[in-house]
């Protein structure tokens, strides 16, 4: 009898993991925002401009069809002689519909017409998607094809992952559910049409940081790069620490120190190389004064990010350089 109840309860408890990595998880129609770093080739050292983009759970109706109303806030340069942060503007609306994300946006395109932006219902690997961009005067449908499925946990629940390249093999893109592209939620497929480059550093709702980007590629950036934090423009974001971790010495020859106090300090880690692999992982057991250590002597000579988390959420990301 005990045997028959195990069976069941492993029975049961697959068949929950596997309803449950099957849930779609929609885009937000509430209160959310994505935070982009978005650089010119041309910028100087260490430049970048912030794009946020926020949705107030108030909706508008273009063309007869209901829309979820998008805002749009740039903060150019910061940190700069130049910093300026720029008036919120409305830029459009979003729905979505059979897994499809359609955006109009007047600001971005110069017209009104619907684009479908983004197609959550591939299943295969190989399988081929065909969206639209956010481009004045395209509504041509580029083919996605999707190279690899994955998960990543979104707050406290794990969101699926379409990776995608196109059919040149030019570029790569991450799209996930209820989020949208790694590249920032209005940017999706903007590889066709820009010379800039934009990533997405952090997703919140409700004011919580949900999603931190563990590997943003600044692919136009020059050094020193964006911050991976999402505590920017004053938005509101619930920032989970009081005071930012130090994380010293960088470059590493075997130890990091990882300092940090206050209400919310970092008690996990994890560790990925440049193509965004984990290398390392674990809990992190602090001493009487606030500081942790990480052992990075079985790992080659390189370029790692590092990751920390508080109860679960990710807090900051910084790239780390061992070098013995």
């Amino acid at each position: 009898m005990k045997t028959k109840h195990y069976l069941f309860f492993i029975s049961l408890l697959l068949l929950t993991l596997v309803t449950k990595a099957q849930t779609y998880y929609p885009f937000p129609t509430g209160d959310a925002s994505w935070q982009v770093a978005r650089c010119f080739y041309f910028y100087p050292p260490g430049w970048y401009d912030e794009h946020l983009i926020e949705t107030t759970g108030e909706d508008t109706v273009i063309n007869g069809k209901t829309y979820t109303k998008l805002f749009y806030t740039n903060h150019h340069a910061p940190g700069t002689d130049f910093d300026t942060i720029y008036p919120t503007v409305f830029i459009g609306g979003m729905r979505e519909a059979d897994k499809k994300i359609y955006f109009v946006s007047d600001y971005l395109c110069l017209d009104t017409f619907e684009r479908c932006v983004y197609d959550f219902n591939a299943t295969d690997v190989g399988e081929s998607i065909y969206t639209q961009f956010l481009s004045p005067g395209s509504q041509v449908h580029v083919q996605h094809i999707v190279t690899g499925i994955d998960s990543v946990l979104i707050g406290s629940d794990y969101h699926r992952v379409l990776q995608l390249t196109d059919e040149n093999f030019y570029t790569y893109e991450e799209w996930i559910e209820g989020m949208g592209s790694n590249y920032g939620l209005i940017y999706a497929t903007f590889w066709m049409v820009t010379d800039n480059s934009y990533d997405l550093i952090c997703f919140s709702e409700n004011k919580v940081n949900e999603f931190l980007n563990p590997n943003p590629g600044f692919g136009f950036c020059q050094a020193p790069f964006p911050p991976v934090e999402c505590d920017s423009l004053a938005t509101g974001v619930h920032v989970l620490y009081e005071k930012k971790p130090l994380i010293y010495p960088n470059p590493v020859s075997s130890r990091i120190v990882i300092d940090a106090s206050g209400k919310n300090t970092p008690d996990e880690f994890d560790l990925r190389d440049v193509s965004g692999r984990i290398v390392l992982s674990g809990m992190l057991s602090k001493s009487y004064d606030n500081k942790a250590t990480i052992s990075l002597n079985n790992l080659n000579d390189g370029i790692y990010l590092l990751t920390l988390f508080s109860h679960h959420l990710p807090i900051t990301t910084c790239k780390v350089m061992k070098k013995e």
